[in-house]
């Protein structure tokens, strides 16, 4: 019953969280925090998928555990 509980909570955490950073991904200027991370990268072109939609995908990608 106490694991069963846990889980839940774990599930409804984890959903907030998502949300909260999907709505972060929606405000972020994705040009500044890539002129931001360059001088920090040895290849540029790894910013090049950076992008709204990109960061909310691999973000539906999570589970919980």
């Amino acid at each position: 019953m106490l694991l069963a509980q846990l889980q839940n909570y774990a599930g409804k955490l984890h959903a907030v969280i998502r949300r909260g950073w999907r709505s972060r991904f929606e405000t972020i200027d994705y040009t500044k925090a890539k002129e931001d991370v360059l001088p920090f990268i040895k290849d540029p072109t790894l910013t090049a998928l950076w992008s709204e939609d990109f960061f909310k995908q691999i973000t539906n990608g999570l589970q919980a555990r």
